[in-house]
C-alpha cells in the first residue's frame, strides 16, 4: 500500500496500516511477475469492524474501546471516533 501526501510512503502488509483519512490518500499496488501484472479483485466489501481499525494500527490487542472507565459502552461510531 502507498500513501501519498506529497511524497511517496510505501508501507508493508505486515506493518500497521498508515491513518485512514475521509480523502483518498492510499493506493493500490499492482505486481509484475514475469513480465504478467497481477491484481487483486474484491468482489466483495464490508466496513472494518472497530477492533480491525485499532488493529490495523498497531494497537494492542487488549486495548479498550468497547466501554469508557465508567463502565458505559460505547457505540460503534463512538468506538471509531476516538
Amino acid at each position: 500500500m502507498i500513501s501519498y501526501y506529497g511524497t511517496e510512503n510505501v508501507s508493508s502488509a505486515g506493518e500497521p496500516a498508515p491513518t485512514i483519512t475521509t480523502k483518498d490518500r492510499l493506493a493500490l499496488v499492482t505486481v509484475m511477475v514475469k513480465g504478467t501484472p497481477y491484481v487483486i479483485v474484491d468482489i466483495c466489501l464490508r466496513m472494518l469492524k472497530p477492533s480491525e481499525l485499532y488493529k490495523a494500527q498497531g494497537f494492542p490487542a487488549d486495548y479498550v474501546i468497547t466501554h469508557g472507565a465508567d463502565g458505559k459502552p460505547f457505540t460503534k461510531t463512538q468506538q471509531v471516533h476516538m
